[in-house]
């Protein structure tokens, strides 16, 4: 699509430069003008980077408890190391992989179930865990009943699953 380059710009550009500006990938779109006689030497063309607009920050940062600045999307440090003590007392307490019955005739069973159901059962894509439907919490029966498992990718049970469970426990 060609936007009139010359009259919108008021000079002549190249045809790239004038094709798209939205589309540029740049942080600030500068035309390229093609030089000529008149304008050799006279510094046309893109600006250079450390002259371009910087692209604003998408929020605010906020303030953390302790009082520190943190930027959007980040966590404070106190924040970090106050969860990893959390997370290590809730590990001493729970029991291992083996004691919970993931042993290996839990990985015969589930690298059966993955051939048989290859597909993640809520986006489509390949699944790679073996979900509980219902949390067994230790019951063996429950944890080897085959109707209580779905197959799951990665991304589907280490977010929206591991959601719907924390919902449930907060529920009870």
């Amino acid at each position: 699509m060609n936007y009139g380059a010359a009259s919108w710009l008021g000079d002549t550009v190249s045809p790239k430069a004038a094709s798209c500006p939205p589309c540029r990938s740049v942080s600030r779109w500068e035309p390229e003008r093609v030089k000529d006689s008149k304008t050799e030497g006279a510094g046309f063309g893109p600006l250079p980077i450390d002259q371009r607009m910087s692209v604003m920050p998408s929020k605010p940062p906020r303030v953390c408890g302790c009082g520190k600045r943190v930027p959007f999307g980040k966590r404070c440090p106190c924040q970090a190391k106050r969860d990893a003590e959390r997370k290590a007392r809730h590990d001493q307490t729970r029991p291992s992989s083996s004691a919970r019955g993931y042993t290996g005739s839990w990985d015969r069973a589930k690298a059966e179930f993955l051939r048989e159901h290859p597909f993640c059962r809520r986006c489509g894509e390949r699944a790679a865990v073996v979900d509980h439907k219902t949390p067994h919490r230790g019951n063996q029966d429950l944890f080897w009943d085959r109707s209580n498992w779905q197959p799951l990718c990665t991304t589907c049970h280490s977010s929206a699953k591991q959601r719907e469970e924390r919902r449930a426990i907060k529920r009870t």
